[in-house]
């Protein structure tokens, strides 16, 4: 037996009382409201749309013609049909035996004729208002004149006039679209649908909020960071989801723990002999000591790198720094060494991170912007709660099917970025990691006219705008 309801159970259940709640609803409304009736007639507008063989009721009655009689032709009439087709044949000047009638609908309370004797009536007064006919002194006129010339509502009714052609006229009532009944069955229907719609709602709640929080779980994935559980709520299928994506996450994060492990202990004890090669290196003389010494800082500066990359960073390391400064610092420094850096904006933007990943991604992008782009122009500026940190250089750019690629570790891109430059192939993979571990992203772009930019986007603690306006003058902007 399922301890948790599942997702074709609570469908099944929705649809089971959606049927319930209608067939209810419907049952009611065929118990409790009124029969259906159409709606009354008068022998003049019968008379009047068989004359013109079309309606001239608007839109209330059926004309056509036939060439056989309609099948209650053949009935016998009742009262008060027989009342009816006389007087028709009275208003239509035909025959009576051309005329013939079937009563389709009820009376309405209070209206009707009675028969007085043979040859006269008393007409009933009626709620429309019609006229009342009594006997008195004097001659009564004759019935059918009565019924023709009098607008007495009677029962709806189907009318067939047979023609000096053989044919028949045929007029019977039509029932509006928008009648009343049909209006209230329509609305015990909506009523239904009022009832049944917040279970509807709820039912959907439970079966899409799990599924929500575990896409947003899933967009949020990070393999290198701590796994954070999902809740194991909603149907059984989206709990044995969810218990399986926790578990897949356990996984992933062990493995990647591991590698980086096993890369930060080969990395770390590669140390120990690049040092001894640098002590031997001092024993050679000639050219063959510089080439080994340069191969030993290359292989060193690796080494640093993949420890870098390696290296996890905790929110717990976190403090406040102004970013501003820091990187006023770090342009400061370059241009002490004779680097073509400069600063074109600079706000004084506050963020939580650790301060030498920081440093280190400032360095990063600026060494990439001065090896392979020849200058760097860096702007620091606050947008929507982001401090926004861009480097931008004068190089080549990069293939638009390879900015994202340059990401990965130790990938080159040739022949601009091959080894010959002196990369590791670690500059950009450490710079994202560093953005990434601070919440934040790192994405390139090239520039129209040439050239490539790299946006860091941290999140901010506070802004304060600088008050002195950007400078195109390298050294006015660096003293700020």
């Amino acid at each position: 037996m399922l301890r948790y309801p599942t997702v074709l159970s609570q469908v099944v259940a929705l649809a089971c009382a959606c049927v319930v709640v209608a067939v209810v609803a419907s049952v009611a409304a065929t118990v409790f409201m009124p029969p259906p009736t159409l709606r009354p007639m008068t022998i003049e507008t019968a008379a009047s749309a068989i004359r013109s063989s079309a309606d001239t009721a608007g839109g209330r009655l059926d004309v056509s013609r036939k060439d056989a009689p309609p099948a209650f032709v053949s009935s016998p009439p009742a009262l008060p049909a027989g009342l009816i087709a006389d007087g028709l044949a009275f208003a239509l000047e035909v025959p009576r035996d051309r005329v013939h009638v079937a009563v389709v609908g009820e009376a309405p309370a209070g209206t009707g004729v009675e028969e007085d004797h043979p040859g006269r009536i008393a007409v009933i007064e009626t709620p429309r208002g019609i006229g009342r006919y009594r006997e008195e002194d004097g001659d009564v006129p004759h019935l059918p004149e009565v019924l023709a010339t009098t607008p007495i509502s009677f029962p709806a009714f189907q009318a067939a006039v047979e023609g000096e052609d053989g044919r028949w006229t045929v007029v019977s009532p039509r029932e509006p679209l928008l009648s009343l009944w049909r209006l209230r069955f329509v609305g015990a229907l909506v009523f239904a649908a009022a009832l049944i719609l917040p279970l509807a709602v709820w039912i959907a709640s439970r079966l899409t909020t799990p599924l929500r929080e575990l896409a947003a779980a899933a967009h949020g994935f990070d393999a290198a960071s701590e796994p954070r559980p999902i809740s194991l709520s909603g149907s059984a299928e989206v709990r044995a989801l969810a218990k399986a994506f926790n578990a897949m996450h356990e996984k992933i994060a062990s493995h990647v723990h591991q590698r980086t492990q096993m890369l930060t202990a080969i990395a770390h004890d590669l140390r120990t002999p690049l040092t001894s090669l640098r002590i031997r290196a001092e024993y050679v003389e000639g050219e063959a000591r510089e080439s080994i010494l340069r191969d030993v800082d290359r292989m060193q500066e690796m080494v640093d790198g993949v420890l870098c990359y390696a290296d996890q960073i905790r929110d717990s390391d976190f403090k406040p720094i102004r970013f501003g400064d820091l990187l006023r610092a770090e342009v400061r420094r370059y241009r002490e060494m004779g680097k073509p850096v400069r600063i074109v904006e600079c706000e004084d933007v506050d963020v939580r991170g650790r301060e030498s990943e920081l440093v280190r991604l400032i360095q990063n992008l600026l060494n990439n912007a001065l090896e392979f782009g020849r200058t760097a122009d860096v702007s620091l500026r606050s947008e929507q709660g982001s401090a926004v940190f861009e480097v931008a250089d004068a190089g080549p750019g990069i293939p638009e099917e390879a900015l994202t690629r340059v990401f990965e570790p130790f990938y080159r891109l040739e022949p601009s970025r091959s080894r010959s430059t002196g990369g590791s192939g670690l500059g950009l993979a450490i710079a994202l990691n560093v953005a990434k571990s601070h919440h934040g992203d790192l994405a390139l772009a090239n520039k129209q006219g040439g050239g490539l930019r790299a946006t860091v986007s941290l999140p901010s603690l506070s802004v304060a705008s600088s008050d002195q306006p950007p400078s195109s003058n390298s050294e006015e902007s660096v003293s700020r």
